[in-house]
Formats: C-alpha cells, structure tokens, sequence
C-alpha cells in the first residue's frame, strides 16, 4: 500500500517520506534541512486485510443492493439495512480487534493513524488518502448510502400502505357485496342482480343518523370503518371519484340521493347538512299522514327519471302509511359500450347449458376481443375482464369450469379471492361467446340484512336520535331494484334503493372464453376497485 506523510519534528523542521506500508513497516525520512535519519514505527492498519474484505463484499453488496432498490418491494428497506451492515461488519471483523479500532479511527472519523516511534513516543502524521485508503471508505460511504435509500423507501412504502378514502370506503362495499351476495343466492334461485353500490350508499345515509349499538350494527354488517360523524366525508370522496370520469366521458354513470321526510317533523340540522354535502341528497318535504299513495308515486317518478326508465315501482303499492316519517331513496344507472365492440352479424343462436341435460336456444355472440384473461385450474374456473370504452369500468365474467359449477364456485366468492384472481391485467387476445341477455331483479331487503346482523335497526328498539333527537323512528324496509341488459354494443345497468324508517316505538392460438352456462358477473369501478353492480345468469331466457 503506498503512502506519503508529512509531519513536523521537535525543532520544527519538517519531515516528509513515502514508501509502501505492511503490518510493521521501517521508513526512512529526511528532514528539511536534508538530514537522513532512520525511525521505525508501526502503523495498526492492515490495508491487506481491508483490501480483502473490499474484494469479497464490494461486488456483492453493489450487485444486491442495486436489485434490491430496483426491485421496490416491500422487503427492501429491511434488505438494504441488512446489506449495508453485513459489508461494513464483514470489513471490520477481518481485522484483529486494534486493526478494526484503527480502520474506524481513520476512516470514518477522518483522522490520521497512531504511529509509535523508535522512542516509544507516538506523533499525529497526516496519512493522505491513498488508493486503497479510499476503496476501504468507499465501502462505508456506500453503506451509509444504501441506509438512507432504504430509510426513503421506508418512508415511501408506509405512505403507500394508507390508501385513499375512496378506495377504504370501496373496499367496504365489496366486502358487503359479497356477504350480501351469499345470503341471497341462499334465498333465491335462478337469475340474481344488484348494485351493492346503491344499498350501501342508502344505508350509510341511514347510518348517519344512527347512535350506540344501532349504528355498531349497521357498521358490522355494511363494513363501514368510520363512526357516522365521520364515514359521510369519505363516502363523499368514492361518489365524486365514481361520478368524475378519468378522462373524456365515454358512458354514462348516474348516482343520485333524496330524502322525503314528514312535514312537520323537526329533523336535526348536523343530520340534513351531512346528507345534503356529502351525499348530494336534497331533503323534500312530503305529507305521508294523508297522502301517503301520492308520495309514493312521486318517490317511484324521481326514481324512474335518474334510470332513464329502467326501473320503474321501486316502492310498493300501500307500503307506505301514516307512521311514515323519513324515505331515503338512492337510484344507479349505468351505460357503457365495449372497448372492442361484438359484430352482431356474429352472433348466432346456440345452446346455454342451464343444468345438466337441460339446454335453451340464446344469441351467443362472439369475437376475438383484448381482454383480461385468468385461468384457475385448482379453483375451476375462468375470469375475463372486459373493459368499457374509457376504461374507466369494466365487466368481469367469472366462469365455472363444469356446467354444474356454479354452486361451487358460488361458494369461493369473496372479495379477498375476486382481488387476488384478477391482480396483474394484461390485455390478451381471447376468442369470446358471451349470451345477449337482461336480468331485472327486486327484493325487500329487511329480513335478510336482520339475518346479516342488522337486527336492532329493523327494531322499535333502534336508536336513530341522530335523525330527530328521539329514539322515535326504526327502518320498516329497504326496498332495492336493479335491472342489466347486456348487447353487442355494451352493458345498460340500473339499480335503485329505497329505506323507509316509520314512527314506532397469450398463445400460438388465442384462448376460448365460452360463457354457455351459467356465470357470476360484476361490474366495477377500476379506479377504486368499487363494485357497482353484481349478479349470476343461469338462464337467459328467464
């Protein structure tokens, strides 16, 4: 190891000398006035040792923490830590315990090696950096590097871990689409569909309203990980990113609230307020005590107009009476054409499996569309996701394997397992048959969401005094609608919710996609994973 050092001797004169180091090293110096003298001193730094440790962990660490950074993933900032120690302990430990005292002295602390001299005195020689001086505290320069890029993606991936209030809010709601979705596919056979996002949104209106258990209730069941006061804000946050297309709009998406109360009635201010800003739901004053029949039709016209006609009689004939104090209506439409739309003149009438040995005449349409593609042999099934034009939302068609699959596959469906199947999309050329088919579906939802867990609401037990300062009004049912025609073109959905609360107490060839039995369907929100609407075809003749 070369090196040259300058110091001043007892008189002032100057000494200065160069030559190559080893573990004890015998130098000669010259002093200014051009006096030779022999010294002999010690250096405690074996540059071999630290050449060592750099030519045996220098490509290493440069290689896995470069990767390491590249790769981003959660385990990186623990991964450089674990890199950067592991070179700077290895570089230490290769030299005896005075050696490794000496290399930290010198080298982090900048200050120059103890040399003891022929007299036993030591002197504090400026050691300039040499060649290998400097690669040893490269090694620790890089170390402290890769610390502080890990401490930044530390600092970046727990940013990432708090997800937008859109997206918590939207992950409520598919929890609770699927809970709801298996409790009625226990109820009701054959067709099914529903727009989660329409019920939900009804309901946290209600919840808005609601204090102690009933609320906690409603919370359990619904998903809603807010208390009242606060959930609003955000759910404000998932309907403004629904309603605001990414780009230029390309479909047609409508949400729209209103709440018809009793005249009358003094409903409380923070109640109104929060229902008005978040939820966009204009307070209407209405006379059920004696005209009940004639609100009702109005509430039916309001909900007709914001589907475009698609559902018509959402609230039922005499179900609304003079205990009515408070109806809280949401209504959805949606329609959008495909991405890559199906030829019609390709569409041809062939069989649906409905059951084992019995099949129905439909219009199955085909094309070779790019879509999103995912085959689960273990869990037997298959998964297209087809995107709408904008691509804002999309339809997944979630199919069995067998034709008389669907109850087991039914009985797989969990949010979680709907996430998981679909990460990573990359559009694929598919060879696509898909039925033309409509389902329209309409249920009263009280005793199934009792069932869910929502008993003290539907209660004269239930503590609504958020919505008039008294425990007076309880739900008495929650009527919902919903309607999804599926064409060549695209997909027209609509769906409507009624709460009525009442005084009381890729391949060489492209893969097949073959939906000619019966299917799970969804469409979401891709943005916010927020799915809208949600049902199963087992027979489109129905």
């Amino acid at each position: 190891m070369a090196y040259w050092w300058v110091s001043q001797n007892k008189t002032g004169g100057e000494e200065h000398g160069g030559g190559y180091l080893s573990h004890a090293i015998d130098w000669r110096s010259t002093n200014r006035s051009g006096i030779e003298g022999e010294m002999i001193g010690q250096v405690r730094v074996d540059a071999a040792d630290i050449d060592t440790g750099i030519a045996s962990w220098m490509p290493c660490v440069l290689s896995a923490g470069l990767l390491t950074v590249v790769a981003g993933c959660a385990w990186a900032p623990g991964g450089l830590v674990a890199i950067a120690a592991a070179g700077m302990i290895h570089v230490l430990t290769s030299l005896r315990p005075r050696r490794a005292r000496r290399a930290l002295h010198c080298h982090l602390l900048r200050r120059p090696p103890e040399i003891t001299d022929a007299d036993g005195g030591t002197s504090d020689d400026r050691w300039p950096r040499t060649r290998d001086h400097i690669k040893a505290r490269a090694v620790f320069r890089f170390a402290a590097m890769l610390c502080a890029i890990s401490v930044a993606i530390a600092a970046g991936a727990g940013a990432a871990e708090d997800p937008p209030p859109s997206a918590t809010v939207a992950q409520g709601v598919n929890l609770f689409a699927f809970d709801l979705y298996g409790a009625l596919r226990s109820e009701q056979s054959g067709n099914l569909f529903f727009s989660p996002q329409s019920i939900s949104t009804a309901l946290a209106m209600t919840y808005t309203g609601a204090r102690g258990e009933t609320a906690a209730e409603m919370a359990r069941t619904m998903h809603f990980s807010l208390p009242p006061d606060r959930l609003s804000a955000d759910y404000a946050e998932l309907l403004r990113a629904l309603r605001e297309p990414g780009g230029t709009p390309s479909y047609r998406l409508s949400i729209a609230d209103r709440l018809w109360g009793q005249r009358g009635v003094s409903y409380l201010a923070p109640f109104v307020a929060l229902t008005r800003r978040d939820y966009g739901a204009e307070p209407v004053l209405a006379d059920f005590a004696s005209n009940a029949e004639g609100v009702r039709r109005e509430i039916n016209a309001w909900v007709a107009q914001e589907t475009e006609g698609k559902i018509t009689d959402l609230v039922p004939a005499r179900s609304l009476g003079s205990g009515t104090r408070l109806v809280i209506a949401n209504a959805i439409y949606f329609r959008g054409n495909w991405a890559e739309q199906f030829e019609r003149s390709a569409t041809r009438n062939q069989p649906f499996h409905v059951s084992a040995g019995t099949t129905v005449d439909v219009p199955l349409m085909s094309a070779k569309l790019s879509v999103g593609y995912w085959r689960y042999p273990e869990a037997a099934l298959t998964i297209v996701q087809l995107p709408y034009k904008g691509n804002d939302l999309s339809m997944l068609v979630i199919l069995p394997d067998a034709p008389d699959g669907l109850a087991g596959m039914e009985a797989q469906l969990t949010a979680e397992n709907i996430r998981r199947w679909t990460v990573g999309f990359v559009p694929e050329t598919v060879l696509v048959y898909l039925p033309r088919f409509s389902v329209e579906s309409g249920v009263e939802l009280s005793s199934t969401l009792a069932t869910m867990g929502m008993r003290l609401p539907f209660s004269d037990a239930a503590d609504f005094s958020g919505v008039t300062g008294q425990r007076d009004v309880y739900l008495s049912a929650v009527w919902h609608k919903a309607r999804v025609d599926v064409d060549e073109r695209g997909t027209e959905a609509a769906a409507a919710t009624g709460v009525n609360l009442i005084v009381g107490a890729v391949a060489s060839e492209p893969p097949t996609f073959r939906a000619d039995h019966p299917f799970v369907f969804l469409i979401r929100h891709n943005r916010t994973g927020a799915i809208l609407f949600l049902g199963r075809l087992t027979n489109p003749k129905s």
